[in-house]
């Protein structure tokens, strides 16, 4: 992992207006270092990726919430009520499914 050191180093270096093998060069390290750190925000130590979303995103305020209440909820406990809410949803979605079903279409047979 390169030292935060260096990204400072390669940004204070491209703002004084060298090219990016120069800057390889003066600092002694690979050029592919060079180019990941290149375009990179002044802040070291902001991440390069976004968030990926979570399973218990959809669930969070209901957490917070329970949790809020009754601090000491231990987590199976979130957890059952979590699941029986998904299964209640799931049932509520089949039963849509099954009113909505698209009836089948009979099929001619060649002869």
């Amino acid at each position: 992992m390169t030292e935060v050191a260096t990204i400072v180093d390669i940004v204070r270096l491209k703002e004084q207006g060298l090219s990016k093998r120069a800057v390889a060069r003066r600092l002694g390290i690979c050029r592919t270092t060079v180019n990941k750190y290149w375009s990179e925000s002044t802040d070291p130590y902001k991440p390069r990726y976004a968030r990926r979303p979570h399973l218990i995103d959809p669930y969070r305020d209901y957490i917070t919430s329970r949790l809020d209440k009754y601090p000491e909820l231990p987590a199976y406990r979130l957890y059952k009520e979590i699941k029986k809410g998904v299964s209640e949803i799931r049932a509520h979605r089949a039963a849509l499914r099954t009113v909505s079903a698209p009836t089948k279409t009979p099929r001619i047979q060649a002869l």
